[in-house]
C-alpha cells in the first residue's frame, strides 16, 4: 500500500512538470497574465460615482471669547466677579476709582475760569483805553495831521484786538476740549460685559493698579460657539476650496470660515506668542455646538462627479503606465488605463478599456 501511495505522488509530479492537465492557452482564448504573481481572486466592480478629495483636521468647540481692558489707567475700586460666574450683557464687571478723574476735572475747570477772568480783565482795559483815545480824537480838529495819526493808531489797535480775541477764543476752546475728553474718561472707568456669558479669567482685584489696554477680564459667550483647529489657513486658501463640512457627534453640517483681520495677522507675525488657529462656525443656527465637544473638519479640495472609478487597490503601475487586471471570462487580462482624481480610496479612470460593471481584481 505504501508503494502505491508513493507511485501516485510521483505520477502527479511528473504530469505537472510535463504540462499535462495544465491550462494551455488555445488560439483565440484570452491571455492569462502571470504578473503580479499569486494575484488574489478578490474582485471589484467598476462603477460610476462621485470622488471627493479632502483634507481633514480635528479640533474642539470653544466659545466666542472677549478680552476686556480699560481704556485708561487707574486703580481698581470694584471687582467682584470670579472665574465661572455667569454674567449678563452690559453688567458692570469692574470699576476704576473716580477720585483722580474728578480732581483732574476740577483742575481743568479752575484753569478755564482763571484764564477766562484774565481775558475779561485785559479786554476791559482795552475797552477803557480805546474809549479814551476815541474821546481825544473827537475833541480834535478832524483835518489835522495829529487827528489822522490818532485815527490810524485806533484802526491798527482794532485789528490787533480782533486777532487777540481769536487767540483767546482758541485757548479757551483747547481747555474746553480737554475737559470734554477727561469727562468722557469718567465713562471709561466702568468695564461692562459685552454679552451674556461666563467669566473665564480675572487678573485684577480691588486696589490693583492697571494700565490702559491691558487685559484684565475674559468673558466667554457660550451662545456663540465655534470650532477651533490648530492648523492656520489664509482666507485666500479657503476661498479655493470646493466646500467645508463639520462633524460634531452625530451632526454633519456645512461650515463658514471665520477669517482674521490684517491687524491680527500682522500682530501674530511680530509676536511668536500669538496663536492663530483656524476658526469655523456652523452655517446654520439649527446646529447645537457645546463647548468642549471634539469636532472634525473636512476641507474639500476637489470633486469629480459621476465618473468611472475603481478602488485604489485595483491599480498597478510600472515605469510606463497604470493598469488593472480585468476579469475576462474568468481570466486576468491586463488593461492599461489613465487615471484622474485619486483620494486614496477610489481612483478616477479617465481612459482605458473599462466600462461600468466590469470586474477588476484587487490586491489583498
Amino acid at each position: 500500500m505504501r508503494t502505491k501511495k508513493y507511485l501516485y505522488i510521483f505520477l502527479c509530479a511528473l504530469l505537472t512538470l510535463t504540462g499535462c492537465g495544465g491550462n494551455d492557452t488555445e488560439e483565440g482564448e484570452t491571455e492569462v497574465l502571470l504578473e503580479p504573481v499569486a494575484l488574489p481572486a478578490n474582485t471589484y466592480t467598476v462603477s460610476r460615482q462621485d470622488i471627493i478629495c479632502a483634507d481633514y483636521m480635528t479640533g474642539y468647540v470653544v466659545p466666542e471669547v472677549y478680552t476686556l481692558s480699560f481704556e485708561i489707567s487707574g486703580t481698581v475700586s470694584y471687582c467682584e466677579v470670579h472665574v465661572g460666574d455667569s454674567v449678563e450683557k452690559y453688567q458692570e464687571l469692574a470699576t476704576l476709582e473716580e477720585e483722580t478723574l474728578t480732581h483732574e476735572l476740577e483742575e481743568i475747570e479752575e484753569e478755564y475760569d482763571q484764564l477766562e477772568a484774565y481775558y475779561e480783565q485785559i479786554n476791559a482795559l482795552w475797552d477803557e483805553e480805546t474809549a479814551s483815545m476815541e474821546a481825544e480824537l473827537a475833541a480834535m480838529n478832524a483835518n489835522t495831521e495829529e487827528a489822522e495819526l490818532l485815527q490810524l493808531s485806533l484802526d491798527e489797535r482794532e485789528l490787533a484786538h480782533e486777532e487777540e480775541l481769536e487767540a483767546q477764543e482758541a485757548a479757551l476752546e483747547e481747555i474746553s476740549e480737554r475737559y470734554d475728553e477727561k469727562n468722557t474718561d469718567m465713562t471709561k472707568n466702568h468695564l461692562l460685559s459685552p454679552c451674556d456669558g461666563t467669566i473665564m479669567d480675572v487678573t485684577i482685584t480691588t486696589g490693583d493698579e492697571v494700565s490702559a489696554d491691558s487685559c484684565v477680564i475674559i468673558v466667554g459667550d457660550y451662545s456663540s460657539s465655534y470650532i477651533r483647529c490648530d492648523t492656520f489657513y489664509y482666507e485666500s486658501t479657503i476661498e479655493k476650496l470646493e466646500g467645508m463640512v463639520g462633524y460634531v457627534g452625530d451632526q454633519t453640517f456645512e461650515l463658514d470660515f471665520i477669517p482674521y483681520t490684517t491687524e491680527e495677522i500682522q500682530a501674530a507675525a511680530t509676536d511668536m506668542g500669538i496663536d492663530l488657529p483656524s476658526r469655523f462656525s456652523a452655517s446654520t443656527d439649527e446646529i447645537e455646538l457645546e463647548p468642549g465637544d471634539m469636532a472634525a473638519v473636512e476641507l474639500i479640495t476637489d470633486v469629480a462627479e459621476n465618473v468611472l472609478c475603481v478602488t485604489k487597490d485595483a491599480i498597478y503601475s510600472d515605469s510606463d503606465s497604470y493598469y488593472v487586471y480585468k476579469d475576462v471570462n474568468g481570466a486576468k487580462q491586463r488593461v492599461d488605463v489613465e487615471i484622474g482624481l485619486d483620494n486614496g480610496m477610489e481612483v478616477e479612470i479617465t481612459d482605458g478599456d473599462l466600462e461600468e460593471g466590469d470586474l477588476v481584481y484587487v490586491k489583498e
